[in-house]
């Protein structure tokens, strides 16, 4: 079959219409079916940047769309965009008499389920025409560029990526570049790995038994601890002092596997409250920038850490919003339980993630996680709705 052919022989990024059998839709009360008359000549592209059937570059360009001529009649339709390695997928519906920029907008690269589409696959899109029995397909386009959320505002709501999880040394500044094993457990596994993933190249694997039943695992954090709060200009600090906890959220993929039913990911958000050396927002940025600066155990002991536990009781890839207002205080007055226990978003200034083996300790316990970010004025908004 020629679309198989064409899965297997991606890298020549072989690119044309194909026309597929398949059986005939069942119109539904919101849907237009095509009639015997419908003219079957459709012509269908993919455009970005006024190039048509181009590789997929949304690392440039936000937007793209479907297009195709003009029907003989008004019918339902169906895009579907498909990654031929990451399994992500994109579904955008319209009822009209033809695709176009107004109707067929794909923004961001976002997909509809819970996978991101990856840099440098091969993708396949198809048209599906309710009432018809072919599919128009334009095969093995490029997805050579993702979009990069940090610092975007998209419907209200701005992106910062802490970490992709694509790399076990990152940049300091871009990800969680300290690890922390429970040297007393057995099998502890915590290291970047591309066997299951939900977004870039990696995740992080977390694994282990706990041997001495503390509950602990092991962490990866900001080595500094001051990561967050480290920016060359007050203006462009990733986390605005005037946000409300409420309108703050954490999100992390989390991958659940029902053999390992005591497995818990624990997020734990420092702030740094040395009011008496760093009093203004613009201190703490500027303390921060020099990279011989720690969270100190001196400042730990005067300043709030926050938790939250996510029990997971799923299986497969998922993704948890956490509002930074369902935060709980940590109680050891040395490591961050020992502030104003008021909630100061722009006193951020580093993150943890922990494996823990919870409600129910000494158990064995594995997950993955992936990307992890927080948003600031709602959820975010990497998915189609």
């Amino acid at each position: 079959m020629i679309l198989n052919k064409l899965i297997k022989n991606s890298s020549f990024a072989l690119l044309g219409i194909i026309v597929l059998s398949c059986g005939p839709d069942q119109v539904g009360p919101n849907l237009k079916g095509a009639s015997d008359d419908f003219d079957k000549n459709v012509d269908f592209h993919f455009y970005q940047d006024d190039d048509e059937d181009p590789n997929m570059k949304f690392n440039l360009h936000e937007t793209s769309y479907f297009g195709t001529n003009t029907f003989n009649e008004e019918v339902s339709w169906t895009v579907t965009v498909t990654g031929y390695g990451s399994g992500s997928e994109a579904k955008i519906s319209g009822l009209s008499d033809k695709l176009s920029q107004d109707n067929a907008e794909w923004l961001y690269g976002r997909s509809s389920n819970v996978y991101f589409f990856q840099r440098n696959e091969y993708v396949k899109c198809e048209l599906k025409i309710v009432g018809l029995d072919t599919t128009y397909v334009v095969d093995s386009l490029k997805f050579q560029g993702e979009y990069r959320w940090t610092n975007k505002t998209i419907n209200g709501v701005r992106h910062f990526v802490v970490d992709e999880f694509d790399s076990d040394d990152p940049i300091p500044t871009q990800g969680l570049s300290a690890t922390s094993p429970d040297q007393v457990d057995n099998d502890v596994v915590i290291a970047v790995t591309d066997a299951n993933k939900v977004e870039g190249s990696n995740s992080l694997a977390m694994s282990g038994e706990d041997v001495n039943s503390n509950g602990w695992i092991g962490s990866r954090n900001h080595d500094r601890l001051l990561e967050l709060a480290a920016c060359t200009d007050l203006s462009k600090m990733p986390i605005d002092s005037t946000t409300s906890p409420d309108d703050l959220y954490f999100n992390i993929f989390i991958y659940g596997d029902s053999d390992y039913p005591g497995t818990t990911v624990e997020l734990k958000i420092y702030e740094n409250e040395d009011f008496d050396s760093l009093p203004y927002v613009d201190d703490l940025r500027n303390y921060a920038l020099d990279e011989l600066n720690t969270l100190n155990s001196a400042q730990k002991a005067i300043s709030d850490a926050w938790l939250y536990d996510i029990i997971v009781n799923w299986d497969g890839w998922k993704m948890v919003s956490v509002p930074y207002s369902a935060f709980r205080a940590t109680n050891n007055p040395l490591t961050g339980g020992n502030g104003n226990r008021i909630k100061e978003p722009g006193r951020i200034s580093g993150i943890e993630a922990s494996l823990l083996s919870f409600p129910t300790a000494g158990l064995e316990v594995k997950t993955y996680i992936d990307f992890l970010t927080f948003t600031q004025g709602g959820r975010p908004q990497f998915k189609l709705q």
